[in-house]
């Protein structure tokens, strides 16, 4: 029994040993309050951070401070305690230790400014600062908030030559523009209530330079308090044409970026630039005047025998020394203020253009036709040869056709 009582007094002392060892958290700081020179997040800020320090801190101890998720520290600049000279460690993206300096220390109680500069904002929305030292261990967080820069809607825009883009403007904290891809505000021009900015056909021209490759041009468009957004102009569509050796009976899916706005027709030269060194002859049959065209492109002098251009609603015949692809930029519609193309043919046989980048039955694709009733016959060229196209068969972008009527004028809209 005694043996029993001493193994109980024996541990009854480790215990009350053990409760006194164990550690009290240290105080929080007090008063913590976060203040920035630009809340936007776009921009590089100046934090100012205040608190109190609950139990003071000696020189040469740190004091740390934690931005949230999406702050860059990496291009810091001053950074101050109560005005003293400090050594900054960054550690990560998101945090810094900060060592105080200052011989005489800060008492406890005391007032605690730190300013730190070169801070790139996180993202907009709500965000907190974190503080706490090498004596108040217990961290304390302030929140502040970040607003969005000034942005572009849409972002992304289809551009026709020769015409002016528009797009609006949502405003944060930002004012105003003050550059787009370095160009001076001489290109481009705000409304009176700085919501839609229009920037002119030069500017464009000047932005997208040469570029005819069916592609998206960026534009990087500066706000003021040095926010960016950029705006993706799409220069034009896309279509292939598969090209054989010897005769293709073709024709453009799309009206040539060259076009002209009326005719929506373009050079042959254009049109078939990326093949042209391949490309033997052109053959164009106008079904009104009964009359043949042709451009001879070799072997022999380059030549035009009456056709110069190519566009939608017409087929050509195309003689190629090799097998290969044309890829054409162009627009599915015309450039404002032009209006929707209509096609019109005569009494007997045409070369008819399927103006589409998708395949379609022809009945539908001629389901507006006027005089109603008055295709006659159609037919295609492909690689098995001839081929007749009837209500029901599906018309392939690229194929041309001939097509046969009863009327003397025979139109229609092909659908969009």
């Amino acid at each position: 029994m005694k043996k029993i009582i001493s193994i109980l007094v024996a541990l009854g002392v480790v215990l009350g040993l053990t409760v006194m060892a164990t550690p009290v958290m240290a105080a929080p700081v007090t008063n913590l309050n976060v203040t920035l020179t630009v809340n936007v997040a776009c921009n590089v800020s100046c934090y100012n951070i205040t608190f109190n320090c609950t139990n003071g801190i000696s020189a040469g101890q740190w004091i740390r401070v934690e931005f949230p998720a999406g702050t860059d520290l990496t291009g810091l600049g001053a950074v101050t305690v109560n005005g003293g000279g400090t050594v900054v460690n960054p550690f990560g993206l998101t945090g810094l230790d900060v060592k105080h300096q200052i011989p005489a220390g800060i008492p406890a109680g005391a007032g605690v400014e730190v300013y730190i500069c070169g801070v790139a904002n996180p993202p907009a929305g709500p965000h907190v600062v974190t503080v706490w030292t090498e004596t108040d261990t217990t961290p304390v967080t302030a929140a502040f908030t970040i607003l969005a820069g000034a942005s572009i809607s849409p972002t992304s825009v289809t551009w026709c030559p020769c015409h002016n883009v528009s797009t609006n403007i949502t405003w944060g904290a930002s004012g105003n523009i003050v550059s787009i891809n370095g160009f001076v505000p001489a290109d481009w021009a705000m409304d009176a209530t700085n919501t839609t900015l229009s920037i002119n056909c030069s500017a464009i021209t000047a932005y997208v330079g040469a570029n005819t490759t069916c592609s998206q041009i960026p534009l990087q468009i500066g706000f003021d308090l040095g926010c960016n957004a950029t705006l993706m102009i799409t220069v034009t569509d896309n279509a292939t044409i598969p090209l054989a050796t010897g005769w293709n009976l073709i024709s453009l899916p799309l009206i040539p970026i060259t076009g002209d706005p009326e005719t929506f027709e373009a050079p042959i030269t254009d049109v078939l630039a990326p093949v042209l060194a391949n490309v033997v002859s052109v053959w164009y049959y106008d079904g009104c005047t009964d009359q043949w065209g042709a451009y001879n492109n070799g072997p022999g002098p380059v030549e035009d025998f009456g056709l110069t251009t190519m566009g939608t609603g017409k087929a050509y015949w195309v003689c190629m020394n090799t097998t290969t692809t044309l890829n054409m930029c162009g627009f599915k519609l015309p450039c404002p203020p032009a209006g929707p193309p209509c096609y019109c043919y005569c009494h007997c046989w045409n070369m008819v253009g399927y103006h589409a980048v998708t395949s379609m039955n022809l009945s539908d694709y001629t389901a507006n036709l006027s005089p109603a009733g008055s295709l006659f016959g159609c037919l295609t060229y492909n690689s098995s040869g001839w081929a007749t196209v009837y209500p029901g068969t599906s018309m392939v972008p690229g194929l041309g056709y001939w097509m046969a009527f009863t009327a003397d004028q025979a139109c229609f809209a092909p659908p969009v």
